[in-house]
């Protein structure tokens, strides 16, 4: 039946492309995928109809139902039929209104899963974020995963645009898989889109949030613009990636980095939220790998003002054999700059004893089975002044300690991820 309803899908989406023809925007990478997605339409918003990803729509049904314009209706085999009479209704009215843009992220799970996204939606645009270890217990190294990653900028037509980080060795490579014009962004001397100098607004205090400055270079222009959303130097990649695709619908440096200062993180991805006893969470829980995971690190410690810094990790997961060494590798870098650190499951045991044998005293650890348990914990540990940082794989439903720190709860679906009753235990 499912096999039956891709097939449909994809003769549908098919239809779709051919009859409006909008531009494609494709976003994949191992981490900053979504955020990106999102810092793109954002650009574009203000000058041309644009539909972007929802959600995790980002496979051989999401990004069909991306096209469609509709969400998954779940087990509702009524939905599921009206929502392909409503794409019959699409291919045949024609509305006037369709997308001129799609934004589309793709996912890859396993080897080949690019390659069959850009068969089903062509890309004209293809904006690679990075190429690390998550997923590597189906792909087996990073070098597969970079593999992978590159088939956005393989399957793009010489007349489209790839939009790499410099600041990626392995996604600044991808450039000699195509024949399309390149676009570089980052904080390298050589980007094309150049981040010159970022810092932050202010102090953390327990009355006053912080924010960045950023200024951003782009065919011989400088802008400077704040971002009042936004805590983490690394956030500043989304920004420049979609400065860089804004240029090829001849947006400005000034015009796209004006929309982009309204910015906002998606949920879960390193958001400055208030926590109790005049607290502040760094909310990082939606997903963690080795590299997502050091981006967060680096931006508690950098973050200015704070009492204490406080990590919880999670653990990464489908890491394969490459689990255990990067899990204690974390724990290296976080005996440095942080001042208590948490472990949340049986494999975040392996980043408490990365610390202690780097040099954290192990009375500045501390393990617990459960999210809810670190939760409880933390309550009665934090104090005013203190910046709590927050990260797991989606397993560790790190989520939790969120919501267990905030200083408003009862806005948690609002503010946090995984809050709908599917995800209620």
């Amino acid at each position: 039946m499912k096999r039956l309803l891709q097939l449909d899908l994809a003769v549908k989406t098919w239809a779709l492309v051919r009859r409006y023809r909008p531009r494609i925007v494709a976003v994949t990478g191992s981490v900053g995928k979504t955020a990106t997605k999102d810092a793109i339409a954002l650009a574009l918003s203000g000058r041309v109809n644009v539909r972007a990803t929802k959600g995790n729509y980002n496979n051989e049904i999401g990004v069909p139902l991306t096209l469609i314009g509709r969400e998954s209706p779940g087990r509702s085999l009524l939905g599921w039929l009206g929502l392909l009479l409503y794409s019959d209704w699409l291919i045949l009215k024609r509305r006037p209104d369709y997308p001129k843009v799609m934004v589309l992220e793709y996912g890859s799970d396993k080897p080949g899963d690019i390659d069959a996204l850009c068969r089903l939606v062509p890309p004209n645009v293809s904006v690679v974020t990075a190429a690390s270890a998550a997923h590597t217990e189906a792909f087996g190294s990073v070098q597969a995963v970079a593999k992978e990653k590159g088939q956005l900028v393989a399957n793009l037509p010489s007349s489209g645009t790839a939009v790499l980080n410099a600041d990626e060795p392995y996604v600044l490579g991808m450039r000699a898989k195509t024949a399309a014009r390149v676009l570089t962004y980052g904080f390298s001397p050589a980007a094309n889109v150049r981040i010159m100098s970022a810092t932050f607004t202010g102090t953390l205090t327990p009355e006053q949030s912080v924010g960045l400055r950023a200024t951003v270079s782009w065919a011989g222009e400088e802008v400077t613009q704040e971002f009042p959303a936004l805590v983490a130097a690394y956030q500043l990649g989304s920004v420049a990636a979609a400065v860089a695709v804004a240029s090829t619908f001849r947006i400005s440096l000034g015009d796209a980095l004006a929309a982009l200062s309204n910015y906002r993180p998606p949920k879960g991805r390193m958001n400055l939220l208030r926590g109790v006893n005049q607290s502040w969470l760094l909310d990082d829980s939606y997903n963690s790998s080795p590299l997502a995971a050091q981006r967060a690190l680096e931006t508690l410690v950098a973050v200015p003002g704070p009492t204490r810094r406080i990590a919880v990790f999670g653990e990464m997961a489908e890491l394969g054999e490459l689990s255990e060494e990067a899990h204690r590798e974390l724990g290296t870098r976080a005996a440095v700059g942080v001042d208590l650190l948490v472990g949340v499951g049986e494999p975040a045991r392996n980043i408490l004893r990365g610390a202690i044998d780097a040099g954290l005293a192990e009375t500045k650890t501390a393990y617990f089975a459960t999210a809810e348990e670190a939760g409880e914990f933390l309550r009665a540990q934090v104090r005013s002044g203190d910046v709590v940082l927050v990260k797991g794989s989606q397993v560790a439903r790190t989520e939790h300690v969120v919501k267990m720190l905030l200083a408003e709860p009862d806005r948690a679906a609002e503010l946090l991820v995984r809050q709908g009753p599917e995800w209620t235990k």
